[in-house]
């Protein structure tokens, strides 16, 4: 079985998503993402602590990568989807260390399951993010 093992990270100098390997890169627990630059060189950026997210091995409906800790737009059949009644939510991509799964998170108690559910990857702003 093949899988993309790779992470994002808000960049501590531009504040963008940046792309790559997660790395620890001080004992006090600086973390920065390893990536390739335009010219095959190794670059480590600093990421903002907390920004870090795993991919989650698919995308959303519109072919945009999906992250752990990226806020989504969802429904699936218990909110009415494939009925004249559909409803969307919004939740935040989220693992689950008991399943060793993702879900989409509401809050504390409350989780969704991915594979039963439509998904758009939303930006900060609340839209639709761009592929």
């Amino acid at each position: 079985m093949n899988r993309d093992i790779k992470f994002r990270g808000k960049s501590t100098e531009t504040n963008e998503f940046i792309y790559g390997s997660l790395v620890q890169v001080s004992r006090a627990g600086s973390l920065a993402i390893a990536a390739l630059d335009d010219k095959g060189y190794l670059k480590l950026q600093e990421i903002i602590k907390g920004t870090e997210g795993q991919y989650i091995g698919r995308g959303d409906d519109e072919g945009k990568e999906l992250y752990e800790g990226q806020r989504v737009k969802f429904t699936n059949l218990s909110l009415g989807r494939f009925s004249e009644n559909e409803q969307w939510a919004e939740g935040v991509i989220a693992y689950n260390v008991e399943t060793s799964g993702f879900y989409i998170s509401q809050g504390k108690d409350s989780g969704w399951n991915l594979r039963e559910s439509s998904v758009i990857a939303l930006d900060d702003d609340g839209e639709a993010a761009k592929t």
